[in-house]
């Protein structure tokens, strides 16, 4: 009796010594894990984030030859990540008609200087909002930006104009796919790298010209709600650009 408890004391001890070594192995294998995730979110980069406040673009139309287009966005980083932020410019908004019911849109080329710092599908766009304005952005911080651009082009006003008349969308507009194209910079990444954002769908909206250049658009339904951005176009959240360009719609003829 007594050797067979001796026996049973003797493989108690490799046993618990098994369990407390492979205890130890798992602990140090989730405090290595934890240690990689914490390092891995400090250094990935600053997420940018882009929204277009209430999912509108109010065209304020003066005259058959000049109309303003205004709006506001805001851009974020939210999460905070990074040391001193990042910093924000050159701006480019590109409103793209991608309606499978409706003409395809017109294209209005940006100058060869402006193109060659924007991506290609900016040139898709019926019209382009040049925002100038470059601002700082610091960690867990959002920042309003203010659209505002003048068309002159009656063949772009038309055009909206038309689009306007076509669809009926309950707020008085039509849908547009926008792009929002940026460049960022941080003290980590000094170098300038550029975001494109895609905004869908974002409503032009008609404003009587009485409330042209400061209007708002406070008398749309307050239901209307803010649309977030994607960074990627083939979203199940975003339709895809239309590759067929129609030629622009003609002027109106002149009167007699």
């Amino acid at each position: 009796m007594g050797g067979g408890e001796e026996e049973g004391r003797g493989k108690t001890v490799p046993c618990l010594v098994a369990v407390r070594y492979l205890v130890a192995t798992a602990v140090g294998v989730i405090a290595i894990a934890v240690v990689l995730m914490v390092i891995g979110m400090v250094r990935r980069p600053e997420e940018i984030h882009v929204v277009i406040e209430r999912g509108l673009i109010a065209m304020h139309h003066i005259s058959h030859s000049v109309a303003y287009l205004t709006g506001s966005m805001s851009i974020g980083n939210p999460s905070g990540r990074g040391v001193n932020g990042v910093s924000c410019k050159n701006i480019t908004v590109g409103l793209v008609d991608i309606a499978s019911n409706s003409p395809q849109p017109m294209l209005f080329q940006l100058t060869p200087g402006v193109a060659a710092q924007r991506i290609n599908s900016i040139n898709y766009s019926f019209a382009v909002i040049d925002i100038s304005t470059d601002f700082q952005l610091p960690k867990q911080s959002w920042h309003s930006v203010q659209m505002y651009q003048t068309l002159d082009n009656r063949n772009q006003i038309n055009y909206m104009e038309m689009k306007e008349n076509q669809t009926s969308t309950g707020t008085d507009g039509f849908p547009v796919l926008v792009m929002v194209h940026l460049f960022v910079s941080s003290s980590r990444a000094p170098a300038w790298t550029p975001h494109t954002f895609y905004c869908w769908p974002i409503i032009i909206v008609k404003v009587v010209s009485g409330f042209y250049l400061t209007a708002s658009v406070s008398y749309i339904d307050d239901a209307v709600q803010n649309v977030e951005c994607l960074k990627m176009a083939n979203s199940m959240q975003v339709p895809s650009l239309l590759n067929a360009m129609a030629p622009p719609p003609s002027p109106a003829p002149s009167p007699n």
